[in-house]
């Protein structure tokens, strides 16, 4: 098959889009107020790494910061993979966020979260403009 949406593909409330169309309200309390979590999983060879594990640890922070998605952990699983078959990209990184959702107009405090989940090419990955590159350090060597 041929990838729909090479440069990514993104999962929103229901429905999946090019990651370039992709956007969230400036009322989404995830991104006003830090009321967000998230979990990133690597696809290596077309596999997903450790997913259970990923999905495990994701709906334990979900539930932490008593935000529920519409989305089963099963159904969070075949968007993941829906969201890989649709770039086409065998070496990907798949971001998970689920966001508190923005205020209803009562102002209430618990509005319904939403969920974003996107599929981006890892970077160093064949094709990949930065293939080849030296990766950055996170951490900086320890100094005598």
């Amino acid at each position: 098959m041929d990838a729909m949406w090479p440069t990514g593909s993104a999962y929103i409330n229901g429905r999946y889009m090019p990651v370039g169309e992709a956007l969230i309200p400036v009322t989404e309390w995830g991104y006003r107020r830090s009321d967000v979590t998230y979990d990133v999983v690597s696809v290596w060879d077309g596999a997903f790494f450790r997913l259970d594990q990923h999905l495990k640890r994701f709906r334990a922070s979900m539930e932490y910061f008593r935000l529920v998605p519409r989305e089963s952990d099963s159904d969070i699983r075949a968007v993941l993979h829906e969201l890989v078959r649709r770039t086409g990209l065998r070496e990907a990184y798949v971001a998970m966020d689920c966001l508190r959702g923005s205020a209803p107009p009562s102002g209430e405090r618990e509005a319904l979260p939403v969920g974003l989940l996107r599929a981006l090419r890892l970077a160093g990955a064949a094709g990949d403009p930065r293939a080849g590159h030296a990766p950055d350090r996170r951490v900086q060597p320890t100094h005598p």
